[in-house]
This record gives C-alpha cells, sequence and structure tokens, in this order.
C-alpha cells in the first residue's frame, strides 16, 4: 500500500568541518532531539533535501515497515550524485543517508554499505524509512 506522507532526505557528512552545499540540498542546524539524538552525536555537517511528495519517491508499508518505493520519475542520479559529492567532503569517506518520517520514531542504524550496494537496494525498494545507512566510498 502506498501512501503520500511527509518525509526527507538527509545526509550526514562524516567529520566535515566547512558547510558545502550541494544544489538544492539545506544546511540543517536544528536537532532532532527525541528522534536522533545519536546521529546528532557524530561529528559532522547535516543536509537535507525535500523530495516533492507526489513525485519521485514514494513510501509502501510492507509487514508493519516502511519502505522508500523509487518511482518511474524519480531523479536517482540527484540521489546518487549528492551521496558522491559528500563522500568525497567527508575526510573518512564517509556519510549517513537517512530517509526520515515525521513523528516519534525510534532511531534504528544499519552497517556499512557501499553506495553501489545502497543504490542497488534502493532501486529494488529494500531500504528502510527511518534508519540511517551509513555509506563509505571504500566499502567492500
Amino acid at each position: 500500500m502506498e501512501n503520500s506522507v511527509m518525509y526527507d532526505y538527509n545526509i550526514v557528512c562524516i567529520g566535515q568541518k566547512e558547510r558545502t552545499v550541494y544544489e538544492a540540498f539545506e544546511p540543517w542546524t536544528r536537532p532532532y532531539l527525541i528522534e536522533w539524538s545519536a546521529l546528532w552525536a557524530v561529528k559532522g555537517r547535516w543536509y537535507q533535501f525535500v523530495f516533492d511528495y507526489e513525485h519521485s519517491l514514494s513510501l509502501a508499508v510492507r509487514r508493519g515497515k516502511c519502505y522508500v518505493i523509487v518511482r518511474e520519475d524519480a531523479d536517482l542520479d540527484l540521489i546518487e550524485r549528492s551521496l558522491l559529492f559528500y563522500l568525497e567532503r567527508s575526510p573518512i569517506h564517509k556519510v549517513f543517508v537517512l530517509f526520515r518520517l515525521q513523528g516519534n520514531r525510534r532511531e534504528s542504524f544499519s552497517g556499512e554499505l557501499s553506495l553501489g550496494t545502497f543504490m542497488r537496494r534502493l532501486k529494488q525498494g529494500q531500504i528502510k524509512a527511518n534508519v540511517a545507512y551509513l555509506i563509505a566510498k571504500y566499502a567492500w
């Protein structure tokens, strides 16, 4: 079952000191105090992109969990280019990626993935909303 809800695409550029904004991204300075206190403890810069909620990406609920679904009109290049951009700007070449739903949700983190693995899983509808994925430029 797909539905349109409020969510955003977030990147935490681990170890980045100077803000470097990519295209339509915005530096995000207000912490999600309750929901993402551990992620806000990561040293680096947080950026946010808000998708058109009626297009590009949507959510599907399967077995009580929300997954990010790529529609035919989705700009996957924006996601991949933005991840490459911030992976290059991270001194350790790692970022966290989070498709965040609004509301009270518990923090959840994934293990380290390569950019290729993350993009493949995104295209296959295997990326969960409200899970922070650790993407590494040089992951196995």
